[in-house]
């Protein structure tokens, strides 16, 4: 490795975990939508159901690293504070965005999540990613403080 090792044993047993379970989460989702597929269920237009199965993953997993405050080292601390708040001020814009769209297209098309529906969740899942990041480095400070 170059340089000092950033995270301790226990905070690596965690994040092999939290990956661990993204993993199978990942898995188990994919194989029940391919299982849904198979039978006629279709619950999104253009295959937006892997992407969404994909962001859903992938922001369990951060919101619970960033809980367990194992998702960053402190050298990269600050860096990283301006990406996250970067990703929820992009969530709001896409929720904004996706929300204001041209009324003829709403969430639902035909019965099944549309491309807009995908943009907001997606939106809503980055918005979380950020917020929830704001309130931990928050809670964080004032921990340190008392």
């Amino acid at each position: 490795m170059n340089g000092p090792v950033e995270f301790d044993e226990r905070q690596l047993e965690i994040r092999s975990k939290v990956f661990q379970r993204g993993f199978f989460l990942l898995l188990t989702m994919i194989i029940t939508n391919t299982f849904l597929y198979n039978i006629g269920i279709i619950w999104t237009v253009d295959n937006w159901s892997y992407f969404i199965i994909a962001m859903l993953v992938l922001s369990f997993c951060l919101i619970e690293l960033i809980l367990r405050d194992v998702a960053f080292s402190p050298r990269s601390m600050k860096r990283v504070s301006r990406m996250m708040i970067l990703i929820g001020i992009m969530g709001l814009c896409l929720l904004v965005f996706c929300i204001t769209a041209p009324a003829h297209v709403g969430f639902f098309e035909n019965n099944l999540i549309s491309p807009i529906g995908g943009g907001i969740i997606t939106g809503a899942m980055f918005l979380t990613i950020g917020v929830v990041f704001v309130v931990k480095q928050h809670y964080n400070h004032k921990k340190i403080e008392e």
